[in-house]
């Protein structure tokens, strides 16, 4: 995938930064909520993404997990990376699902057991998503990806008189043996664009970037099976730096035929909900989003607000020992430790706009205010994280 270049020259990267040409997607993310819907208690979780390489996962974000693990395969026709979460802390024997219900809007798992809140950040684009749930043995669990499917995205560039295009694209993960089809799923999709490149954080109900209201809404429901793809493209607006969308997922419980295709007797002209015995469970809430422009990420910024300040000591102090938050990980030792209190405290002060013009702003901090924080630090401590 193509990514944006700036000129070396410093003023020519500002300028850059100021109004960066749309070339192609520079960086995608996914953010979602969904239920273990096994016969088994999972104990951790598998991301693979295909056609991505390790060094481009940026971010990724789990919500009851003490260890994350990042590797790359190769099986000779496809490479990719693989995203494993093991030790479930919410509960001490792993998790199965509550009763499954309404939408969770992408943000209840963060603390309901049961289901499970996982997010991933690349510099580019996966050719292919799956998710797996673990069983005590880090083993994945059957041979089904988690039923949430992830948009492939890709950029028009603008030609004539045409604005340029953006395309999502979703369909339903192939079962790993390829026998049996996966079950097919009801689909709602809600959909905004945004002025700037948007962050993986930020993807979480309640969020106004998210969309979630009536008007948003951009696909009233569609029946994802085998074979069938769910197509948007929509105009690149002038300004717009992103966009997001929020793909709800319900179990199809209608008939099936003798070859496993749904037999619905849903018309989209005629019916405005699926039939009342065809609308099972809720499976999933994914939040996503292409972003048209680079994310500025700068050395110490933990909590992505665009400067190195207080409140990114309070980040690496509430995760401290961690292993499973990236952009915590200053010095990029798979744990957030002192190294990364050093990362800060040699770039307080920087923003991007600094950081362009002398790679990094080094203002170190008086010593009574690194007193100030480890107090404000030891407070937030016993605060748990719940965005």
């Amino acid at each position: 995938m193509k990514r944006i270049t700036y000129p070396i020259a410093v003023a020519a990267a500002v300028a850059a930064l100021a109004a960066p040409a749309r070339a192609t997607i520079y960086g995608t993310m996914s953010n979602f909520d969904v239920f273990n819907d096994t016969p088994e208690n999972c104990y951790g979780a598998e991301l693979e993404l295909e056609g991505v390489h390790a060094a481009d996962v940026y971010n990724t974000y789990p919500s009851h997990f003490d260890h994350r693990n990042v590797t790359e395969y190769n099986d000779g026709t496809t490479f990719g990376t693989r995203v494993t979460f093991t030790g479930y802390n919410f509960t001490a024997d792993g998790f199965i699902p509550p009763t499954p219900g309404q939408s969770t809007n992408g943000h209840a798992c963060v603390d309901t057991a049961g289901c499970e809140h996982f997010g991933f950040a690349v510099n580019t684009q996966p050719t292919a998503t799956r998710y797996f749930w673990l069983d005590s043995n880090s083993q994945r669990i059957g041979t089904t990806p988690l039923a949430v499917p992830t948009p492939s995205w890709t950029y028009i560039p603008p030609a004539g008189n045409q604005p340029a295009q953006l395309q999502a694209q979703v369909e339903l993960p192939e079962n790993e043996d390829h026998v049996q089809q996966a079950d097919a799923i009801w689909m709602k999709v809600y959909k905004t664009e945004i002025q700037r490149p948007a962050k993986l954080e930020e993807l979480m109900s309640g969020n106004a970037v998210v969309p979630e209201d009536q008007a948003e809404v951009e696909t009233e429901w569609e029946l994802l099976e085998r074979g069938v793809v769910g197509d948007a493209q929509d105009k690149v607006n002038n300004g717009d730096e992103s966009v997001i969308r929020r793909y709800e997922f319900y179990k199809y419980t209608g008939p099936y035929t003798p070859e496993h295709e749904a037999d619905s007797a849903y018309d989209s002209k005629t019916m405005s909900d699926p039939p009342a015995n065809e609308l099972g469970d809720f499976i999933a809430a994914n939040m996503v989003a292409a972003n048209l422009v680079p994310v500025a990420l700068v050395q110490g910024d933990y909590n992505e607000d665009g400067v190195v300040d207080a409140s990114d000591y309070i980040m690496w102090r509430h995760h401290q020992g961690s292993e499973v938050y990236p952009l915590i990980d200053g010095d990029h030792s798979n744990v957030v430790d002192d190294g990364d209190l050093e990362v800060w405290q040699s770039h307080y002060g920087g923003n991007p706009a600094q950081a362009a013009l002398a790679g990094s702003n080094v203002v170190p901090e008086p010593v009574s205010l690194l007193l100030l924080l480890t107090g404000v630090g030891l407070t937030a401590a016993g605060r748990r994280r719940d965005s």
